[in-house]
């Protein structure tokens, strides 16, 4: 599987500050990811947009999710991750 950045714009009816609105959508998300076949590992949302990581066979699998929620095309976008990194792989200190 090839592992993913989805980077997409906070959607307007989105309240982050609303526990069962964040929910709700991330019941939305988890369920059509599934649909999809691609395993959604979570995300954030920060000022400038909204980050997920997911693992999916091929980039056609989240088409199928940003179609399946009617996210239009320039809201969403793809980073196909090189190399994870963090402090897992930090060397011991000496």
């Amino acid at each position: 599987m090839i592992t993913f950045i989805v980077e997409r714009t906070v959607p307007p009816a989105l309240h982050i500050e609303d526990p069962d609105n964040v929910a709700l959508h991330c019941r939305w998300a988890a369920d059509a990811y599934r649909a999809a076949g691609v395993f959604w590992f979570g995300g954030l949302v920060t000022d400038r947009g909204m980050f997920g990581l997911v693992a999916a066979e091929a980039a056609e699998d989240l088409e199928r999710y940003r179609t399946s929620l009617g996210i239009a095309e320039a809201d969403m976008s793809l980073r196909r991750v090189l190399r994870p990194v963090g402090p897992f792989f930090a060397a011991p200190r000496t």
